[in-house]
This record gives structure tokens, C-alpha cells and sequence, in this order.
């Protein structure tokens, strides 16, 4: 071993590299040791039982010697052992070949089992018979198909809404005009949250049959087959709107387009703003049937009814303090009270004096909570955190300043026109200014005859040519070019 700060060479560093081998392959005849007898047990008793793949019987001998134990408690894995398992002398009648390889085996093993450098743990001896086995997790796929529930036929459009779209006043006692603000109250979130609707002004209806979707038992609420809320009809008449499903819209569209009779409705295309991009959807002025007129704006109630009902995320700034009205959010206070859950300490007495507070002003005691899991239920699972109604569900105050109701503003410019040729009067003046040309092609494809392609001199080579291969003419007609 040379000292330290000695210059090392070549030699040392294979000699370390030889050494280091060996010290690995020391360590690891313990390993060899048990594979070696592993294989002759294994031999041994593919030579007892010859038949063990069509015998039954020496099929089980055979599987019972060459199985291991994977399963051992701590103890059976580390506890000192004089005599190691399974590697003792084979009975008398083993084969003589095997009997030679295990004395071979003995004779090296005590060879090396005193040398001072190999791991003599009885757990590494046993690697192969009593390894630990890392188990992995074990996950067993189990595909849950979604339950087909039967789905509940058209009728027909009801005679109620015939009479609605062509007169524009709800029929008295009317049956299939459901509030909306009831129909939320149906869902199991309208339970859960006593959804009420002293805060709605009852003019925003769905049909009977927008709640009809699949024949469901009746424990079961409609909470997963909730429609989407695209068709309206609006009456001006009377500023009731009901929410139709698109069979009825379908159905509706041959008396709203009739030339000879006037309807006093209007068949409405929605969508609910999921993106900032769709805000003027909620302005119910997309597109109509007949066309609404250029002047009607809709009322706010209905953007905000008609939002919350639909599981809209974004609005106007201006609709914010109605919305927190309708659901019946003081500003004044903290908004995370409304996101606190009654606690058990609390007497039947406060907490009846919350529920009555709340519902008093608003359409449930928990509106934040409520908002939060409507809108889930509603986008099916999408992000809604980051979005204005997120903010709201959330508890967070939004200001007007905030980025998710700037206006984008687009500064005034000077018209640009694009540049032309110069006019025969400003033929003088081509020399001293130069004017851009932008045709249809400006590389050079596209020349006029006023260009300067002319100018550019082009110089031949006349080595290149035979002189036989031309005559004088040509050679006339090449200077004058040039």
C-alpha cells in the first residue's frame, strides 16, 4: 500500500480493480452456495418423480421439493442456525452426479467461510430459501360500468306551453310551469341546503318535462342527469321566462316561424358562461326566434336567476351586489361565516335563529357552500377555483378592479394606408426618393416595365459555348444585351 500523497500509476489502479473483484465475488459464494444446492434439490426431484407432468401424484411431490417459502417471520429470517435448511446430504438414494456437486459444493463452503472477508449471516447463506420478498401493492382493476337507467319518453308539447308561447301569459292553476328556484329545491344539494325561494321574484319557470330526464327509483334524486339549460321562452308581455328542453323548442318552432299568425314570444338560444369569451351569452341576445328588438336589454334578475339556475361562472361586475342579495350574502360581514358549519355546541334555539336569518334575505343559511357544490354538480366536475362564482363559493370579496371584469380598451390610431406608385407627374422625382411597391409578388416575379430590372448587368462566360454553335447574328444580339 503506498503512503499518502504518492503518485499512483497504471498498476495500482488495476491492482485496485482486481482486488475489488475478487472482494465481490467473495461475497458472494455464499449467494452461489445456495443457487448450487437450490439446483441440485430441484434435479433431485425431477429424477424421483420422472412422470410428474402427467402423474397427478408425483406432481405434487415434485411441486412440494421445488417450492419456496416466500412468507417468513422475522425470527425464521434471522434467527442464528447452526445447521442451515435445506442444505444438508441428499438421502441415499440420490443420484450419484448430484451427490458429487453438493460434496463439491461443502468443500468450497468450508474453504471460504473462514477467510475473513465473506458475510456469513445465516440470512444471506439463505438468500435463495428465505429471501424477503418486497411486495408490491396489488391493484385489481375492477371496472364499475355506469348504471343504464331507462329514459323517459316525449309526450308531446303540453297544451300549457302551446298557449304560453302564442299568448304570452301563463295559463291559470297552470301544472307544468315549476319555479326555478323550487325546481333546485327537488335536487338532494336543495335538500341538503333548504334551498327556498323568498329571495326570487318567481318569474323564472322551467317545464315539466326539463325535470324528466330517466326513470329513477324513488330514493333517488336527479342530481346526476341535471339538463342543460339552452332554450328560452321569453314573454315581453309579462317578463316570464321558462326554460324549455329542446324537444319542446323543436316542437315550438313551427308556431313561432307562422307568417299569418303574430306570437307574442320569443324562442331564446343560451348558454351559460363557462369562459369570459361567453359573457354576452348571458345578454340573451345571441340569437332568437323571432328576433328580439334592437333596443331590449335583458333585467338583471333574469341574468342572475337564470345563471345560477343554468351553473354559470363568470358576469358583469354591475350584477355582483344583486347576486350576493339574491343569495342572500351581507357584504358587511365576513364571508367565510357563511362557509362555518353550525357546531354541536350551538342550542337548537341559535341555530333556528341563523336558518331564519339567512333564509329570511336569501335562498339558503349556507349560500357559499350551497353555490360550491350547485356549480360541481352542475360543470360535472370542472375547475370552477379560479373563476368569479370560484371567488364567491370560496368566500373571497371580488372588487371592480379585478382582473376578471377589466374591460379590454383599444387605443385609437391614425388610418395607415398602404403604399402606391408614384404618378406620371412624379415620374422626376423616381431618382431622388424611393417608393415601396407591395403587389402581389415583391421578389421579383411580378415586374412592370418602369422597374429597374434593366439595369442589372448580366456578364456570359463565352468559354463556356462552341463558337460553331452560333452565328454572327447571334453574336450581334449577345453585345447589344450586354
Amino acid at each position: 500500500m503506498k503512503p499518502l500523497g504518492a503518485k499512483i500509476d497504471s498498476r495500482d489502479v488495476i491492482s485496485w480493480l482486481l482486488d475489488n473483484t475478487c472482494d465481490g465475488i467473495e461475497q458472494l459464494q455464499p449467494l452461489y452456495y445456495s443457487q448450487g444446492i437450490d439446483f441440485c434439490r430441484r434435479m433431485q426431484a425431477a429424477i424421483d418423480n420422472p412422470d410428474f407432468i402427467k402423474d397427478s401424484y408425483q406432481r405434487d411431490n415434485f411441486i412440494a421439493t421445488v417450492k419456496q417459502d416466500e412468507q417468513h417471520s422475522l425470527q425464521q429470517l434471522y434467527e442464528p442456525k447452526r445447521k442451515i435448511k435445506g442444505t444438508g446430504e441428499l438421502r441415499p438414494g440420490s443420484d450419484s452426479k448430484i451427490r458429487a456437486f453438493i460434496k463439491e459444493l461443502n468443500t468450497r463452503r468450508k474453504a471460504f467461510q473462514d477467510n475473513g472477508r465473506a458475510v456469513h449471516a445465516s440470512a444471506l447463506q439463505e438468500v435463495e430459501q428465505e429471501r424477503e420478498v418486497a411486495f408490491e401493492v396489488e391493484t385489481v382493476r375492477q371496472v364499475k360500468r355506469p348504471h343504464h337507467y331507462p329514459a323517459l319518453s316525449f309526450p308531446g308539447l303540453h297544451p300549457e306551453l302551446e298557449s304560453f308561447a302564442k299568448t304570452g301569459r301563463m295559463p291559470a292553476s297552470a301544472v307544468n310551469f315549476i319555479p326555478a328556484t323550487k325546481s333546485i329545491s327537488k335536487t338532494a344539494i336543495g335538500k341538503k341546503f333548504k334551498v327556498s325561494d323568498k329571495s326570487s321574484q318567481n318569474k323564472l319557470f322551467v317545464s315539466g318535462e326539463f325535470e324528466r330526464t330517466v326513470k329513477l327509483s324513488f330514493d333517488l334524486t336527479s342530481d346526476n342527469f341535471l339538463r342543460n339549460v339552452n332554450w328560452i321562452l321569453w314573454s315581453p308581455v309579462t317578463e316570464i321566462a321558462l326554460v324549455v328542453v329542446p324537444e319542446e323548442a323543436e316542437a315550438l318552432l313551427p308556431i313561432m316561424r307562422n307568417r299569418f299568425y303574430t306570437v307574442a314570444t320569443n324562442l331564446i338560444v343560451y348558454s351559460a358562461p363557462v369562459t369570459r369569451k361567453m359573457l354576452h351569452l348571458s345578454d340573451l341576445k345571441f340569437y332568437s326566434i323571432p328576433a328580439l328588438p334592437s333596443e331590449w336589454r335583458a333585467p338583471a334578475w333574469l341574468k342572475i336567476e337564470l345563471g345560477l339556475y343554468a351553473g354559470r361562472l363568470y358576469f358583469e361586475w354591475p350584477e355582483y351586489d344583486q347576486l350576493c342579495d339574491f343569495l342572500g350574502i351581507d357584504q358587511s360581514s365576513p364571508m367565510l361565516e357563511y362557509l362555518e358549519e353550525s357546531s354541536d355546541s350551538d342550542s337548537a334555539d341559535v341555530q333556528n335563529h341563523k336558518e331564519a336569518k339567512s333564509t329570511s334575505i336569501g335562498l339558503t343559511a349556507r349560500p357559499l357552500s350551497f353555490v360550491q357544490e350547485w356549480l360541481a354538480a352542475r360543470r360535472r366536475g370542472q375547475d370552477f377555483v379560479s373563476t368569479p362564482m370560484g371567488f364567491i363559493a370560496q368566500g373571497k370579496v371580488l372588487q371592480e378592479s379585478h382582473p376578471f371584469f377589466r374591460q379590454a380598451k383599444t387605443a385609437k390610431c391614425d388610418l395607415l394606408f398602404a403604399p402606391t406608385h408614384n404618378t406620371a407627374n412624379d415620374q422626376t422625382n423616381e431618382d431622388e426618393y424611393a417608393v415601396a411597391d407591395y403587389g402581389v409578388d415583391d421578389m421579383g416575379a411580378n415586374e412592370e416595365a418602369d422597374s429597374d430590372a434593366h439595369e442589372d448587368e448580366i456578364e456570359y462566360n463565352d468559354s463556356e459555348y462552341d463558337d460553331s454553335e452560333y452565328d454572327d447574328s447571334d453574336t450581334d444580339n449577345l453585345s447589344k444585351e450586354e
